[in-house]
């Protein structure tokens, strides 16, 4: 049959882990696995109360809240039934003579998947690290690098709630996971992200704790929070803010309008932490990268930066050449690339090409008029000033200190 033996994994692991989590003291979990003509049929019943009739059509929903009295199934049954319809075959709900009942019917026979399907006599079965299946991407995989560079905490004590998050998140933010209060006050405290997802119910310190903790100490208490919880009600969204919460989400959450909020808090941090220091006299002003949101605009920027990388010798680069490449408008590169990094095209080129000359010159190999060459600057004079502009230091300065300085400018 052909099925990977991770899909079984989840099949049992999700099945039996919310039966055994809903079923009462002195109650009942019965497993059965039979064959009806082609088709496999696994079955999980228990004695638990059920879910409740206006929620079966949002069953198979990331953190579907249903069974009576307890919390939520975290995405353990979403995951489920896409591994089942990626098998072709089915994951379906019963309520039957007082017992809750989810059947798996899967196809016995190899010829119900098409070749390209079926490898080794095994569905789509690769590595985790080659991220190649649709059956992987429903797991708490290895994620690749996220669109933004800035770190986000979480801190969630329900695995499958984290994993889903995690997954989710990570596309945009790179993501610290603390599974109880108490690990993620250390842990924000020795590593301070650019914004903190607490629970409310957590183990140890609960959601309310962690936050006062938070804003009670001068290294932390500018970093943006937004409580992400299953209480929903008036009084707890009253404590989330009195604790110091800037934002209150409640779970089952929409991610797309999760991103955004947490884009718009860091944004509007930042713009506030820059404002204060624009107060200070004397206090040099750095460009700060810009918070992206969309994966598109990360792959644009990705290319242009790729294509702009290859071209910084070419003296006679410019963003007519740039526009070209990406195979789009003149007009449409300059918004998108000013809009993405807050710089023009010409200032994110002589952004890069100040990069690699101080990469160049603290490497040491090349003398000041070979950099110069090497980044595509003609006049030794009009380097000399730009790189001073951008490091605050002359490039032969730069060189003699081996590329260490005390601070940078933005071009």
């Amino acid at each position: 049959m052909a099925i990977s033996s991770l899909s079984r994994k989840t099949y049992m692991y999700n099945l039996l882990s919310n039966a055994l989590k809903y079923t009462p003291q002195r109650g009942s979990v019965t497993v059965q696995l039979t064959k009806d003509h082609d088709q496999l049929l696994l079955s999980v019943s228990d004695s638990g109360p059920g879910i409740e009739e206006e929620k079966l059509l949002h069953l198979y929903q990331p953190f579907m809240h249903g069974y009576v009295s307890q919390g939520g199934m975290g995405i353990g049954l979403y995951m489920a039934q896409q591994m089942a319809i990626l098998h072709h075959g089915s994951l379906v709900y019963e309520r039957k003579d007082h017992e809750t009942v989810f059947k798996v019917m899967l196809p016995v026979d190899d010829a119900a998947y098409k070749d390209d399907e079926v490898t080794g006599r095994q569905v789509f079965c690769q590595s985790k690290e080659t991220l190649a299946t649709e059956e992987l991407s429903c797991l708490d995989t290895v994620c690749g690098d996220p669109i933004n560079m800035l770190h986000v905490a979480i801190i969630e004590d329900d695995t499958d709630m984290m994993g889903q998050m995690k997954e989710e998140i990570s596309t945009y933010f790179r993501v610290d996971r603390y599974m109880d209060g108490q690990e993620g006050v250390e842990g924000i405290l020795a590593n301070p992200p650019s914004l903190i997802l607490c629970d409310v119910m957590l183990p140890k310190l609960d959601g309310y704790q962690v936050v006062r903790q938070i804003r009670s100490n001068p290294q932390l208490t500018n970093i943006p929070v937004i409580m992400l919880t299953a209480l929903d009600d008036e009084g707890h969204q009253i404590k989330a803010y009195q604790a110091g919460a800037d934002d209150y989400v409640v779970k089952p959450c929409n991610f797309k309008v999760l991103i955004a909020r947490m884009a718009q808090l860091i944004r509007w941090k930042r713009d506030q932490k820059a404002s204060q220091e624009r107060a200070i006299p004397q206090k040099q002003e750095l460009e700060e990268p810009k918070i992206l949101t969309s994966v598109a605009d990360h792959h644009f920027l990705e290319n242009a930066i790729e294509i702009m990388n290859g071209h910084l010798k070419d003296p006679e680069f410019t963003i007519d050449n740039l526009a070209v490449s990406l195979h789009v408008g003149r007009t449409m590169v300059y918004g998108k690339i000013k809009k993405l990094t807050g710089l023009s095209p010409n200032k994110y080129i002589m952004k890069l090409r100040m990069e690699k000359a101080a990469r160049l010159l603290s490497e040491g190999n090349l003398n000041v008029s070979e950099v110069c060459y090497e980044v595509g600057i003609q006049e030794q004079s009009y380097f000399y000033r730009s790189f001073k502009s951008f490091y605050g230091v002359s490039p032969s300065e730069y060189k003699k200190k081996g590329g260490k300085i005390e601070g940078t400018k933005s071009c």
